[in-house]
C-alpha cells in the first residue's frame, strides 16, 4: 500500500471526505479546461454530419495519428518503419498491437513529447489478469472527459449535478462501519462502497440516498443491481427517483437492466470505454449503442483475422484518436462486439453496435461482506513478474489466487494482490496462492479474471456479472 493510501486508510470519515474532495477539486481543474470545451463543441457539431463525413474524418485522423506515433514513439518508429499508409479505411496492412507487447514495451509505446508533469496515470482494470499502466497527457484527459460527458448530455444530464457512484474504490479504509459512503464536494458525488453491500447494510444505503436525492446514479451494474433487488424485495421505503442511471465497466445483462429500471423508475444508459483509451460506445434514449467515431476506430475480426460482416460478433481491435500519450493503433483489447445491420431508430449517423461483451467476471460471495462484484481492480499495480492472475472462490470462505509467473518471480510479489483482496473480501476469507502452468480460458477463449466455482444454496444474486 502506498504512503498516501495508508494515511487515508487511517483517517476518520470526515477527513476522508475532505481528502476525496480536495482530490476532486484538483482533478476538476485539470479535466475541464480549454480542450474539454472546444472538443465538446466539436462533438455537438459532428452529430449533424453524414456517414461519409464521419468516415472521411476517421481516415484523416488515422493518418495523422500514425505519422505522430511513427515520429514520436520508439515502438512505432520500428514497427511502422516500412509501413505504407493506407489510402482507404482498409487497415489490414497495419500490424496489430498485442496486450503482451504493450505490457512488456510500455515505455517504448509512450509518446515522450506529450508526457510531462500534467499526466494522469491510469491502470487497466486487469480483466485479462495482466494490468497495464497508462499515462494521459492533459489534452487526452480532457478529450476523454468530453466524450464521457456526451453520454450524460444525451440523457439530459449535467455531469456536475448531484450523483451517487458505485465503483471499485476502497473508500472506508480501516473504518469498516457506518457510514459506508464518502462525499466529494467538488463534483457533488456520494461515493458508495461496493464492498459492504450485505443486506443488513443496504437499509442505511437506501436511507442515505433518500436524504441525498441524487439526480443520477452511475457505476458497476452488479452493485446497482444488488441495490435494486433489495429495494424491490424489502419493505424499506425508497424515495430514490433519479432522472437517469449510467452503467459501465461490466457487461450489463437485460435482466439487470429491467430490474434496475423497475426499482428506480428511470432509464438505464450503458456505455463502453476503457482505462486504455478505447473508443467510446454510448447509448441513446432509443436504446441504440453508438460508436463515437470521433474517438477512434473499432474493427470486428473473425478468428481467422478477416473482417466480420455487420450483424456478426467478433474480436474487437481498436484504434484510439484521443489517447495520444500512449498511442493505441490496432490494439487487440480482448473484448467481443459487433456492428448492427440496421441503423438506430433515433436517426443518428453514428454507427450502431451490438452491446459489447467484455468483462465476464463472477460475483464472489464473502461471508463478511456479502456479494462483491468486479474484483479485477486488485490487480492494479501488479508486478510484471506475474504474467496473469485469477481469483477463484472454491468454498464458502476460501478463494484461490491463481497465478502464472514470469521470469524473476518471487512469492512475495503476490503480497500486494493478497492485501487488496483482503481489503475487499474481509479478513474471514482465506486466500490461497495456487501456481498455474497455463492460462485458463472461458467461452470464446476469453480469460476470466474472477470466477466462482462454489455454488451458494438458494442464492438470489445473479452469478455472472457479464453476459
Amino acid at each position: 500500500m502506498k504512503l498516501l493510501e495508508r494515511i487515508y486508510s487511517n483517517l476518520p470519515a470526515k477527513l476522508q471526505d475532505l481528502a476525496i474532495s480536495m482530490r476532486g477539486y484538483r482533478l476538476r481543474r485539470r479535466r475541464y479546461g480549454t480542450t474539454y470545451h472546444q472538443f465538446s463543441d466539436f462533438l455537438k457539431s459532428t452529430e449533424k454530419w453524414t456517414t461519409e463525413e464521419l468516415r472521411d474524418y476517421q481516415h484523416r485522423t488515422f493518418l495523422e495519428l500514425v505519422e505522430e506515433a511513427r515520429s514520436d514513439t520508439e515502438y512505432y518508429k520500428g514497427a511502422f518503419a516500412k509501413l505504407k499508409l493506407p489510402t482507404s479505411m482498409d487497415l489490414t496492412q497495419v500490424p496489430i498491437l498485442e496486450k503482451q507487447t504493450l505490457r512488456t514495451k510500455t515505455a517504448m509505446v509512450r509518446n515522450q513529447r506529450r508526457c510531462g508533469s500534467g499526466d494522469e496515470v491510469c491502470n487497466t482494470s486487469g480483466t485479462s489478469g495482466t494490468p497495464i499502466t497508462f499515462a494521459y497527457d492533459r489534452q487526452s484527459m480532457q478529450m476523454n472527459m468530453a466524450l464521457r460527458d456526451r453520454q450524460y448530455r444525451w440523457a439530459g444530464i449535467d455531469p456536475l449535478q448531484k450523483s451517487c457512484r458505485f465503483s471499485g474504490r476502497i473508500l472506508l479504509g480501516k473504518n469498516n462501519s457506518k457510514p459506508y459512503w464518502r462525499y466529494n464536494h467538488a463534483e457533488r458525488q456520494l461515493f458508495f462502497s461496493v464492498y459492504h453491500m450485505r443486506e443488513e447494510n443496504l437499509f442505511s444505503y437506501v436511507d442515505a440516498m433518500n436524504r441525498f436525492q441524487p439526480v443520477y446514479l452511475d457505476g458497476y451494474p452488479s452493485a446497482i443491481y444488488e441495490l435494486a433487488l433489495f429495494i424491490l424485495s424489502s419493505k424499506h421505503a425508497s424515495r430514490i427517483r433519479p432522472s437517469a442511471i449510467f452503467t459501465t465497466a461490466e457487461t450489463l445483462t437485460e435482466h439487470q437492466r429491467r430490474t434496475i429500471e423497475t426499482a428506480f423508475g428511470c432509464q438505464v444508459f450503458n456505455f463502453y470505454s476503457s482505462s486504455e483509451g478505447a473508443p467510446f460506445i454510448i447509448q441513446c434514449s432509443h436504446g441504440g449503442h453508438h460508436l463515437c467515431p470521433e474517438s477512434g476506430i473499432v474493427e470486428i475480426l473473425r478468428e481467422d483475422g478477416s473482417s466480420a460482416p455487420d450483424g456478426e460478433c467478433g474480436e474487437m481491435v481498436i484504434t484510439s484518436f484521443f489517447q495520444r500519450a500512449m498511442p493505441l493503433i490496432r490494439y487487440r483489447i480482448g473484448d467481443v462486439g459487433g456492428f448492427e445491420k440496421a441503423p438506430c431508430s433515433c436517426g443518428s449517423a453514428l454507427p450502431t453496435m451490438m452491446q459489447v461483451v467484455g468483462r465476464l467476471d463472477d460475483v464472489i460471495i464473502s461471508p463478511e461482506r456479502g456479494p462483491v462484484g468486479r474484483l479485477d481492480p486488485v490487480f492494479k499495480g501488479m508486478l510484471p513478474t506475474i504474467r496473469l492472475a485469477q481469483i477463484a472462490q472454491t468454498d464458502e470462505a476460501v478463494v484461490e489466487l491463481r497465478y502464472l509467473p514470469d521470469t524473476d518471480f518471487q512469492l512475495e510479489h503476490l503480497n500486494p494482490i493478497i492485501e487488496n483482496l483482503a481489503l475487499r473480501l474481509g479478513n474471514s476469507m482465506k486466500i490461497v496462492p495456487v501456481l498455474l502452468n497455463e492460462a485458463p480460458k472461458a467461452s470464446r477463449g476469453k480469460f476470466r479474471a474472477v470466477v466462482r466455482e462454489y455454488k451458494i444454496p438458494n442464492q438470489n444474486t445473479a452469478q455472472q456479472v457479464g453476459a
